[in-house]
């Protein structure tokens, strides 16, 4: 699976298990919700700082940073 559509599906996946809405997420982001949705359509290429962005409106994590650490450390 493409890295694009991983990081839509996570992203949807956090949404529905807080219950919430695109609609939400782009008001929480100061974004229109037709951008949310493409953002979420699979092929949208992310920045680095739109992705951390999302990952503090969601307060959730969506990919991990390369040479980040594990949980046991490495």
């Amino acid at each position: 699976m493409e890295i694009y559509k991983e990081v839509a599906l996570r992203i949807q996946w956090i949404l529905r298990s807080k219950g919430m809405t695109q609609s939400d997420l782009a008001r929480m982001l100061g974004k229109n919700d037709s951008e949310i949705s493409v953002w979420l359509g699979g092929n949208h290429n992310f920045t680095i700082s739109t992705l951390r962005k999302v990952e503090m409106a969601l307060g959730k994590n969506i990919i991990r940073v390369v040479g980040s650490r594990n949980e046991d450390g490495n």
